[in-house]
């Protein structure tokens, strides 16, 4: 078709791509540049404290501080950044960050990397990780179109990974070996490049008017209540919660899996991660890519995604070697970044602008919340059934049980997921 200017739709729907494209592009590299510079950090911490003591349990309440705000702290954050402006958290939160590390540096190089001063940094450079990442969802959501949430989320999502999983650990050790210092000052750097990016976002992030009736009549309550009073928010925060929780108990006997039942080494083991790690990334930039249309496009990527893990893990719980497993692997990395950028996209489709961070911190506190109870459960799990299955079994057994877990939500949730469908599409109009 050719509309009255004689260009025809698809060229339109290109440029307004372009448009929104260039609007969200300062934000993407601001996120980046954040994400990359506090996954070197957040690696080089526990590092230089394991070079000077070999407690566990000092190094697991380290791991732990530059995690604790996502707990504890993603409520309040939420509730602030709906009622700022998100550019200016972000600011912000790059300006805090540069301070602590400015501070973590000189610290370090007069008195060394004592644990105190490494937990407190891990801490604050956590905090305004949290505020960062919060606020930069809130704009998202007021900056992007409703129909290109889900392109812009699969950017996101692969930005996560990228700097997380991918090339933020392996910087921060390669910079750990010029100096113990490095990989803060090159963090310090990042955040400048962060606030530069975002600096010209100021003002552009303005609140919209809510659409949805069902949360507008709420949003004067916090965030448990509003997605406590919306089925199909409901929904979501409980598939997220067992998600994370059984994704998490898989992750907790995932190396002895590795090392007793398909019997690979090191070697095998990070070949296996970092092809999951990838595919990762290309489920994230397949979930932005695939359009959802009326009749059917959301709700066929949620059941997909979940079908996708059920599959995965089943996959994952019968391989007996790093070459039977990598297909588990490979489905289970890009079918769970498929499913968050599905289930993201389902939750800020509903939320009207002016409460996604309200319920943004309501489903970090779940998943941050679900993820140590999986770890444990898994691991409880496997070391008390290891009398009498034996140890192969009841390591290969948590991950049967993840995929009859997500088969379960599948069939049970089959029809309210529609509901998730119908309820984004009415936000929308």
């Amino acid at each position: 078709m050719t509309n009255s200017n004689g260009h025809s739709g698809a060229d339109s729907e290109s440029s307004t791509h372009s448009s929104s494209t260039f609007q969200i592009r300062p934000l993407l590299i601001g996120l980046f540049a954040s994400n990359l510079g506090d996954g070197a950090t957040l690696f080089a911490i526990p590092w230089l404290v394991s070079s000077g003591t070999s407690n566990a349990l000092t190094l697991s309440l380290l791991m732990l501080a530059g995690r604790a705000p996502y707990l504890f702290a993603s409520i309040p954050v939420g509730n602030l950044a709906d009622k700022r402006e998100p550019a200016g958290l972000m600011l912000a939160s790059s300006i805090f960050r540069i301070a602590v590390l400015g501070v973590l540096i000189m610290v370090s190089q007069h008195v060394g990397a004592l644990v105190w001063v490494l937990g407190t940094a891990a801490f604050f450079i956590g905090l305004s990780d949290m505020v960062f990442d919060t606020a930069a969802e809130v704009a998202v959501v007021r900056m992007a179109r409703p129909d290109d949430l889900a392109r812009v989320n699969g950017h996101v999502r692969t930005i996560e990974l990228v700097t997380g999983d991918l090339i933020g650990r392996p910087i921060g050790a390669a910079l750990l070996k010029v100096g113990q210092t490095v990989p803060f000052l090159a963090n310090l750097v990042l955040s400048l490049v962060s606030l530069a990016a975002v600096w010209p976002l100021r003002g552009a992030a303005a609140p919209r008017e809510p659409v949805s009736p069902a949360l507008a009549a709420g949003r004067s309550k916090g965030g448990f209540g509003l997605v406590a009073r919306h089925p199909s928010l409901r929904l979501l925060a409980l598939l997220s919660m067992v998600l994370t929780f059984f994704y998490n108990a898989m992750l907790g006997v995932q190396v002895l899996f590795v090392r007793e039942v398909l019997r690979t080494g090191a070697f095998g083991f990070a070949l296996l991660l970092a092809l999951a790690a990838v595919s990762s990334v290309a489920g994230s930039q397949l979930a932005g890519r695939v359009r959802t249309r009326p009749g059917g496009g959301l709700e066929a990527r949620l059941r997909g995604s979940l079908a996708a893990m059920a599959l995965a893990f089943f996959l994952q719980s019968v391989a007996r070697s790093t070459w039977t497993a990598l297909p588990g692997y490979l489905l289970g990395g890009a079918a769970v970044a498929f499913w968050a950028v599905s289930a993201a996209t389902a939750r800020q489709r509903i939320c009207p602008p002016d409460v996604v961070g309200r319920v943004s911190g309501v489903f970090r506190v779940i998943t941050w919340g679900a993820g140590p109870l999986g770890i444990t459960a898994g691991g409880l799990y496997a070391s008390t059934t290891k009398h009498w299955l034996g140890a192969p079994a009841s390591l290969w057994s948590v991950f049967m049980i993840g995929g009859i877990a997500c088969a379960v939500m599948l069939v049970t949730c089959w029809i309210p997921i529609s509901r998730v469908h119908a309820n984004a599409d009415d936000t929308q109009e």
